[in-house]
């Protein structure tokens, strides 16, 4: 079995199918979805338990492509652009990591100076 870094070619091809999959069959999951629902109207007042909480289910579901798309999608959604999350280092820290796992996931590369790579930038 060939690979790629941390991850063989098939799953790399996997994680490039599931980049390319609308995002309403990525979300659709019984487990997310309540996942998702704990995290509304928590990011301003209670955004070390979201964290917590995204951070067991990243680290739980590591090698599974649709389940590290739900993560950055939230983390880089809207209740982020719009400022919700804006200095919280641990949301930061979060989507630092995400972020990076999956450009290897997908076999990518990644600029380390690139700003969404760092803390303190979506």
């Amino acid at each position: 079995m060939l690979s790629f870094g941390e991850f063989t070619v098939e799953e790399i091809a996997e994680a490039k199918k599931v980049k390319g999959t609308d995002i309403k069959k990525v979300v659709d999951n019984p487990e997310w979805q309540s996942i998702r629902k704990s995290l509304i109207g928590n990011w301003k007042n209670n955004h070390k338990q979201n964290v917590a909480t995204l951070r067991s289910y990243f680290e739980k579901n590591k090698k599974d492509p649709l389940a590290v798309r739900r993560v950055i999608n939230v983390l880089t959604g809207s209740v982020h652009r719009v400022g919700h999350t804006k200095g919280q280092k641990e949301t930061d820290a979060l989507r630092k990591d995400v972020r990076i796992h999956w450009k290897k996931m997908n076999g990518e590369t990644y600029d380390a100076n690139d700003p969404k790579y760092s803390t303190g930038a979506i």
